[in-house]
């Protein structure tokens, strides 16, 4: 196979492969599937899955760490995009919806049943094995028969 060959195919596997990689279902695997406050809530519309809001700001070290280690795990991502309809808020672009939750520090967290009953919230940092215990707990229902301490312990029977 000559070298312009091998260039040109190698040229359509990568142009392929971006294609591909623009469908929502790539960005599924490589990503939380965020929405606006807006458009989570009306996704939410009918659908049996939680809500969960991350509210965050540029300027917030913990945000950051949240972003760079726990929304970065991929057991996290697949169990969020799975079973949550997520929504990204910036707190200081949409202060108005802060407001609305009594967000007072960052990071915080809200879960939401549909289409906008809050359930709990989760301020600050939170490790990714420790997020992926509370997705499991509020996403199984346990929170409705039991607390999260009693969850976990039941977890470790």
């Amino acid at each position: 196979m000559g070298r312009k060959t091998w260039l040109k195919q190698i040229s359509i596997l990568l142009v392929v492969g971006f294609a591909v990689c623009s469908a929502s279902h790539c960005r599924a695997e490589n990503g939380i599937q965020w929405h606006s406050y807006t458009k989570g809530l009306e996704k939410a519309k009918g659908k049996d899955k939680l809500i969960f809001i991350n509210f965050h700001a540029d300027w917030c070290t913990f945000c950051r760490k949240m972003k760079d280690e726990t929304y970065s795990d991929s057991k996290v991502i697949a169990y969020l995009n799975e079973n949550f309809i997520c929504i990204n808020v910036d707190s200081d672009k949409e202060k108005d919806i802060s407001i609305l939750y009594f967000v007072r520090s960052l990071p915080t967290i809200w879960f939401l049943e549909p289409p906008d009953t809050k359930l709990t919230s989760v301020p600050g940092y939170v490790p990714a094995d420790t997020f992926l215990d509370i997705l499991k707990f509020l996403h199984t229902g346990s929170y409705k028969t039991m607390n999260f301490k009693e969850y976990m312990e039941k977890k470790k029977k």
